[in-house]
């Protein structure tokens, strides 16, 4: 990658973390291209290279994962019904 642009890491990451909260799944590099306004080529360079780097886990199609989905996984938001009694 000749030129790295520190920022559009942030842009990519923000987006899937937006994107996966609202939709329970991970975006498709067309749709964090049109989003970051970047070609499909190039997110996916940065793709591998922030996987690289550590910053997220890219396995292919609809497959990444971020450090704040990691830790937001850890927690269940589970309703409850009832009462509880101690």
């Amino acid at each position: 990658m000749k030129h790295i642009d520190v920022t559009a890491f942030e842009r990519i990451e923000g987006f899937i973390n937006d994107y996966h909260f609202a939709h329970c799944s991970s975006p498709t590099i067309k749709e964090i291209a049109e989003a970051v306004q970047m070609a499909p080529a190039t997110v996916d360079r940065y793709l591998h290279r922030m996987t690289d780097l550590g910053i997220i886990q890219y396995f292919g199609h609809r497959k990444i994962t971020t450090k704040k989905m990691q830790k937001e996984a850890r927690m269940v938001a589970i309703p409850i019904r009832g009462t509880i009694q101690c």
